[in-house]
């Protein structure tokens, strides 16, 4: 079903009051002097009070979290999807080169210190591998995560005035928002590194959803036998690779080795099915 103008406004509001507010409130709390140095100096007190507060929960908790960010495990733990929802799945895959372009980009251009590169290791609570590149703004994982969370949400068509839906469009949020969270509670990245992000991977997640909904040939050919056993055994073999890497990914291997189990799960249930081409309709209400 094509989307209104209302629609797409609806989806874009909350990325662009972030372009607007992020460099005001930066300017005004740097005194209108925006630069590299600024940018985190305003941020420090922010980012040790928020690392010291989230550093109460289980380190566990924040370095399986944090794992969800990477995008292979991502994309594998969410095949489930191709089950029931295989629009929602291929949308993630669309909103790839998007989310990939936002975070090389930003990166480079942006070139902040990360913290670790600037404070005192005794200053904040540092889990998992010491980071102190500057390449902290945008957050990648926050980039990644948002992406799929958006392409998930506007490729099932939850439309603005669908009331009921609100909690589940409020529970993906909130998921995504936690994983964002693990990386300051990690000790990696400044807080707006999550907002900017996140809205950068809010963007990647749209134009995800849109080539599945206005292009959807490019990749109906997953949905015929060949294709759809083709993608199968790649996913299948992804799977296997993901487990492996699990056993060295230390506490944070959980997420590695649920996200492996999920994608061999779901490669061999559609290696199982006698009619690929009988795959759920992609018609959204």
């Amino acid at each position: 079903m094509p989307w209104h103008t209302r629609q797409w406004l609806f989806w874009l509001l909350p990325p662009a009051l972030v372009i607007v507010l992020v460099p005001f409130i930066l300017g005004l709390l740097n005194h209108w002097q925006l630069n590299r140095a600024g940018y985190w100096l305003v941020q420090r007190d922010w980012f040790l009070a928020l690392n010291g507060a989230l550093s109460h929960w289980p380190a566990a908790l924040w370095l399986n979290l944090t794992e969800l960010g990477d995008g292979a495990v991502l994309l594998i733990l969410l095949t489930p999807l191709l089950i029931k929802q295989p629009q929602a799945w291929i949308a993630m895959v669309g909103a790839v080169p998007v989310a990939a372009l936002l975070s090389t980009v930003g990166k480079h251009l942006a070139a902040i210190a990360r913290p670790a590169a600037v404070l005192d290791p005794d200053q904040f609570t540092l889990l998992g591998h010491r980071v102190s590149a500057h390449n902290s703004l945008p957050s990648g994982h926050s980039i990644t995560v948002f992406a799929a969370a958006i392409a998930i949400l506007a490729s099932l068509s939850l439309q603005p005035q669908c009331w009921h839906r609100w909690p589940l469009r409020l529970l993906v949020v909130l998921l995504a928002s936690l994983v964002c969270l693990s990386r300051v509670a990690v000790g990696a990245h400044w807080p707006l590194d999550l907002l900017v992000g996140a809205t950068a991977g809010w963007i990647a997640g749209l134009s995800g959803a849109a080539l599945t909904r206005h292009y959807s040939g490019w990749w109906r050919w997953s949905q015929n036998p060949i294709g759809g056993h083709v993608m199968a055994l790649v996913l299948l073999s992804a799977s296997f690779l993901i487990i492996y890497q699990a056993q060295d990914a230390l506490v944070g291997g959980v997420s590695w080795w649920l996200a492996g189990l999920c994608g061999a799960g779901t490669s061999l249930w559609l290696l199982g099915r006698r009619q690929l081409h009988t795959w759920p309709s992609t018609n959204t209400p």
